[in-house]
């Protein structure tokens, strides 16, 4: 099960994702590309356990300024989260 993720530190060329799963996971990535573009990056994250939950974390560098990303999260290679309604601008 996924909560809704969370932007933090958004910055004009980076930023990072995180999401809390109520299992413990192994992997985490985020896979996202500019919108409207077909040409997909995929980054690996972390796992950082907390309160018995594992927190995931991937930072995405890299990023055009005032551009608009898509993007997917995924969780032990499950897709969790994605499509027109996670965005990054």
């Amino acid at each position: 099960m996924l909560r809704q993720p969370y932007l933090q530190m958004i910055r004009p060329t980076t930023t990072t994702i995180t999401w809390k799963t109520n299992k413990d996971a192994e992997s985490c990535t985020v896979i996202f590309n500019e919108i409207n573009e077909t040409t997909k990056t995929t980054v690996k994250g972390n796992l950082v356990k907390h309160e018995g939950n594992k927190f995931n974390e991937v930072i995405l560098t890299n990023l055009k300024p005032s551009t608009t990303y898509d993007y997917s999260i995924y969780s032990n290679g499950h897709l969790l989260a994605g499509g027109k309604n996670y965005h990054l601008y």
